[in-house]
């Protein structure tokens, strides 16, 4: 069984925020389903690249990791 490493983690959420840009600024004006759909997508990510189903921790670092990369985001954009 694959691990998740913290390098695997940065790659899917940075390649998760450049593949879905419209997404991220739906997000950045807190449009409904932004986060969902970009939660989802990286955790569909992460499982495509571990060849596995992920357990509930791993997806809560997943969207934790990510929340913080959009607030990094929007951050820089003030």
């Amino acid at each position: 069984m694959a691990a998740m490493t913290q390098e695997t983690l940065q790659t899917v959420i940075a390649e998760t925020i450049a593949a879905h840009g419209a997404e991220v600024e739906r997000w950045l004006v807190r449009e409904p389903g932004a986060w969902g759909f970009l939660a989802g997508k990286a955790v569909i990510s992460m499982r495509l690249k571990l060849g596995r189903r992920l357990v509930d921790e791993e997806r809560r670092t997943i969207w934790a990791t990510l929340w913080d990369s959009l607030q990094g985001i929007a951050v820089g954009r003030i």
